[in-house]
Order: structure tokens, then sequence, then C-alpha cells
């Protein structure tokens, strides 16, 4: 992967070794809370509008796992899945509401419940913090695709209903002059700051270089050099995997991962 040609690498070194030798690493502590619940979640694309809207969202304190306590490995069909056979409104949130929810934990961070659930995006316990988003990327077709259905993926995953319950967002973008690196650092591409904020549904997403350096990770954006005519479908991930705090749209949708899922204040009032 090659550096944006905006990489001052002496200012950039004295950032990086700033934030690796900050002594702070907070990790997750214990809580007995199922959930936490946030007011307000807007998610904004990159002309001002609102493509998703939240009164009240519950947020699992806990990746998605068995009865017995381990973590379940899923694709993003599993994990739509997975969360939809649950009772209530549960489901795998659009890495826009994601994005969302990591930028107002990291505001409440001095509380230790919301702390705990930011901190799990750095290790969730699987020595990573990855985590599989209800969002593709269609390269070929230039298209970011919040909740896709079975026929936004390809051909070669089974065919059936998936986010039958969510509206599904799609959001064009233009890749000239695209290439992964450093977020602080693409954001100065007009095209690319385009992109990531319909990606990410955030009004400024340099909150995530923010949160990175809380983590003591700079934050990465993986992008593929040259999507194939197979795997032109992308699916988004976040998370923190090795020395980055990451935001990964590059494998296709057989890979598999942690989940965490989402929840309104209505299928609360369900159980």
């Amino acid at each position: 992967m090659k550096l944006p040609q905006s990489f001052r690498l002496e200012k950039d070194l004295e950032q990086n070794l700033e934030t690796l030798l900050n002594p702070k690493n907070p990790v997750p502590k214990p809580t007995d809370s199922k959930y936490i619940s946030l007011n307000n979640i807007s998610c904004i694309d990159a002309d001002g509008d609102q493509i998703e809207h939240y009164k009240n969202i519950s947020i699992k304190t806990s990746i998605a796992s068995t009865k017995n306590g381990k973590s379940l490995n899923l694709t993003l069909p599993g994990a739509v899945s997975y969360f939809e056979k649950q009772k209530g409104d549960a489901f795998l949130p659009s890495c826009a509401l994601t994005c969302n929810i990591l930028a107002r934990l990291y505001e409440l961070k001095f509380y230790e419940d919301m702390e705990n659930v930011l901190l799990q995006y750095k290790d969730h316990g699987l020595n990573d913090g990855w985590h599989v988003q209800n969002t593709v990327v269609d390269w070929r077709g230039e298209r970011i695709i919040h909740y896709p259905g079975y026929s936004d993926i390809p051909k070669k995953v089974k065919k059936r209903e998936m986010n039958h319950k969510r509206n599904c967002t799609i959001l064009g973008f233009s890749p000239e002059k695209f290439e992964g690196g450093p977020l602080k650092f693409l954001l100065k591409n007009h095209n690319f700051e385009e992109f990531i904020k319909n990606l990410t549904g955030l009004e400024d997403p340099e909150v995530l270089v923010s949160i990175g350096e809380y983590f003591n990770k700079p934050t990465m954006v993986w992008l593929p050099d040259k999507p194939s005519k197979d795997e032109h479908v992308s699916v988004a991930w976040i998370g923190c995997r090795h020395d980055n705090l990451d935001i990964y749209i590059y494998g296709g949708p057989n890979y598999a991962g942690a989940a965490r899922g989402v929840f309104t204040k209505l299928a609360e009032k369900k159980k």
C-alpha cells in the first residue's frame, strides 16, 4: 500500500511517536450490563442529508456469542441473519451507524460503561477489535450500500431475503485518485472525503483519527488495489487489528469475524 502524496515523513513520524509513547493504555473492564443506550444518533451523508436517525438506540455490551459465551465468527450474511433471528428489533448496524455510535462513546468516555464498549473496538477479547458492518462497497458500480440485500453482493452467496426490516441506502462516489493510507491525510482529497463521509455517516470523520489516538494507534483506511471481477464488492469492517485502527474495505462477503448488535428502545419494551 502506497502512502498518499501528502504524507510528510518528518511531521508524521513525530506525531506517531507521540501516540506510541503515550503511557495511557485503557482496557475494557468486566460489566454486568447487557447493553447501553444512546439518544439522538443521526448519520449524515456528504451532502448533509440525514440517512439514519434513532431517538434511542441500545448497543450490546458484548459481541455475538454462543450460549456458552464463545465468540462467533460471522460473515456479513451470517451476522445479519444472527440478529434478525433474535426477538424484537435487534440488527447488525451499518458502518455509518457504528461510526456515529463510536463518536458518541468517545465523547462520553469518562463514563465507565461507555468507555468499556468503545474499548472493545480496540480489543473485544480476541486480540483485535474488528467488527463486521452492515455495509458493502460496490467498486464497479461506484456505490456505497448500507443495509444491502443479497442482490447487492456476489451471486455465489445463497439467495434469500436479507435486511428485510431495514431501509437500504445507496450513495454514489467517484474513485478518482483513490488510495489507502492514514485517514487524516486521505481526507485532504475531496473525492475521498465525500466517500468517507458517505461511508461513515459522520459530519466530521476526523473524530476517527482522535479515537485511534485514544487507542494509541493510527487510523488507517484499506482499499483493494484493483478490485477483481469476481470480488468487486467489499464488506466494510471497523476496529483495531495489529497496529492500527482500521477502516477496512477490502475483503468480500465470505470474510468472517466478530459482530455487535444494536436494537431500538421499542424492541426493548417488547421483551
